[in-house]
């Protein structure tokens, strides 16, 4: 099948909605041989905001709010609140990460990573059969082991997409349901990689969508985030209100 056809019906298949909630998120976090684990909820108004709310047992630990260009995060048990521009948490991440990012992964939905308009259709995204699935890459294996093996070609290949550095992205599509499976992001130039796996994946309001959400970072650190979601719905009627307490301290983040 042709990578246009399966992007279409992946695209037929993902969830309409003007708003969505997830009431419970369980979240387990591996990082440097340590465990940690929290309770969270999230609900998103399409293309606007992003927020989640974050509790430690019964207590209210934090919750952030995330917009197409800024974000705020208030933290309870320091009574601080953090603003800045989204971008920078992509300084902090080390990746390009915009709103369109966050949202598509809170929804499991398809989007391109690059940033140049042309490739928001994925017209340079190539397709194979992996692992019993559809894999559409950003870039063709053959390509990829030619550029790695010398550096010229890596430039010419990062000049040709305007990019700071290269990163290749994989989509891999459950060719029954039509659904993301998973996503990988290897970064070339800094070698590493964050791959997301979606799976257990259940009919909500006609739409199948994943319960189980597995995050797994490998660079100069590694960590590894599971989350269960539970309680979905989408186009409830939901409250977007962000209060932060008059008398916590302010840290702007640039």
């Amino acid at each position: 099948m042709s990578c246009g056809r399966i992007l279409k019906n992946v695209s037929v298949n993902e969830p309409s909605y003007e708003n969505m909630s997830v009431k419970r998120v369980s979240v387990s976090v591996e990082a440097q041989g340590k465990s940690h684990s929290f309770r969270a909820s999230y609900r998103i108004k399409r293309d606007s905001v992003i927020q989640i709310n974050a509790q430690k047992a019964t207590i209210p630990v934090g919750k952030l709010e995330i917009t197409p260009d800024t974000f705020r995060a208030v933290y309870y048990i320091d009574k601080e609140y953090y603003e800045g521009a989204l971008n920078y948490l992509s300084k902090r991440m080390g990746m390009d990460i915009g709103f369109d990012m966050f949202e598509a992964i809170f929804t499991n939905q398809l989007f391109s990573f690059r940033n140049n308009p042309k490739d928001r259709d994925f017209r340079d995204f190539h397709c194979v059969i992996d692992d019993g699935m559809y894999r559409i890459s950003s870039m063709k294996d053959r390509k990829l082991r030619k550029v790695i093996r010398k550096e010229e070609k890596l430039e010419r290949y990062r000049n040709r997409f305007d990019e700071e550095h290269l990163i290749r992205q994989d989509i891999y599509v459950d060719p029954n349901r039509f659904v993301i499976r998973k996503l990988v992001f290897n970064d070339i130039d800094y070698n590493r990689t964050m791959s997301l796996d979606f799976s257990h994946f259940e009919m909500i309001d006609g739409r199948w969508f994943p319960e189980e959400i597995r995050l797994k970072y490998t660079g100069k650190e590694n960590y590894e985030v599971k989350v269960k979601l539970s309680r979905i719905s989408f186009d409830q009627p939901e409250s977007f209100n962000f209060r932060i307490p008059s008398k916590y301290k302010q840290i702007l983040l640039n």
